[in-house]
């Protein structure tokens, strides 16, 4: 008991809380490309492009990170998700462990009432105050002739359809097709807010500015049917926004649009990460490619019960 008291006592003069100016972005961004678990949405400039404010926790130097989205409102500090941002945690060049996510999790300031954290994929270490949630991933190394075969025969004739239409796709720099097209089609809970569309647009923005966006439309000769935007690391593509018309879901334009990138990218030492999802039908969907679960965890704490998850430990296990 007496070594776990001290190593803790170690970590924790090591994890420090600095504000985003404090921030050194050339180790920072050095620790989220060369984690062994990196993702997109912790780069500096990402979370700068989607984040109201951000700050971070540091291990030692920058060998472990934790980004720390938050917002104030009614003099009431939080920490949240922004829109844009599947998954975020503890990003690490070092072995990581519930101790570890104990001792930053400690060391989140007290002016924050509620803290909720979507723990990437690697962080399933710890489990007080946390719910499972979620995503679909393909993993792309096999030739297209192999990924195709674990397509559900729905899914084989869906694509099939939208080919036999001659529908073909496109790459775009320009967003503004993409996002009318959102605001013409989607309404009520499927629709974005102005505010969230224009975040996306500064996020497109830098994504484009560092080589890490790509933007496909699909069409029916000079038709716009639908179309999404990808954000791109080595490694990983993720499904990040998509939009079709009532004309394009008809004729399967995203089916279409998601076998041609995986026919695209097939053989590589890729993953097509399709962002979700704890929504029954849209699961489907993203399984219906062959998709394979990843589960990640939601962290939720308050000082008042009814605003975080149970205290009580649990046991939750990675599913199969």
């Amino acid at each position: 008991m007496g070594r776990t008291n001290s190593f803790s006592a170690v970590l924790k003069q090591r994890c420090t809380y600095i504000t985003r100016s404090e921030i050194d972005e050339a180790k920072y961004n050095a620790c989220i490309n060369n984690a062994d678990n990196g993702l997109i949405y912790a780069f500096s400039w990402y979370l700068d492009a989607v984040c109201d404010h951000w700050d971070c926790l540091v291990l030692e130097d920058y060998n472990m990170v934790m980004p720390l989205p938050w917002r104030k409102k009614m003099g009431i500090h939080y920490i949240y998700l922004p829109c844009w941002i599947q998954q975020l945690g503890i990003f690490y060049r070092k072995e990581l462990s519930a101790e570890i996510i104990r001792t930053f999790l400690k060391t989140i300031p007290e002016k924050f009432f509620l803290t909720e954290v979507f723990f990437n994929a690697h962080n399933d270490f710890y489990p007080v105050n946390q719910k499972k949630r979620v995503n679909y991933i393909l993993d792309l190394k096999q030739p297209y002739d192999e990924l195709k075969r674990h397509y559900t025969k729905g899914r084989l004739s869906s694509v099939g359809s939208a080919k036999n239409q001659g529908l073909t796709c496109k790459e775009s720099f320009s967003i503004d097709l993409l996002t009318d097209l959102h605001q013409r089609f989607y309404h009520d809970k499927k629709a974005r807010s102005s505010k969230d569309l224009m975040r996306l647009k500064e996020l497109f923005t830098q994504l484009l500015a560092n080589k890490m966006a790509r933007q496909i439309l699909v069409y029916e000769k000079e038709q716009l049917l639908g179309g999404a935007i990808f954000a791109v690391r080595p490694g990983r593509g993720v499904y990040l926004f998509s939009a079709v018309s009532d004309e394009g879901r008809e004729k399967q334009a995203i089916s279409f649009l998601l076998d041609a990138w995986i026919a695209g990218h097939a053989g590589t030492e890729s993953t097509l990460d399709f962002e979700g999802s704890m929504v029954q039908n849209i699961a489907s969907f993203f399984k219906s490619f062959g998709a394979e679960k990843e589960v990640y965890f939601h962290f939720k704490k308050s000082p008042v019960p009814f605003f975080g998850y149970n205290d009580k430990k649990e046991k939750q296990t990675k599913e199969k």
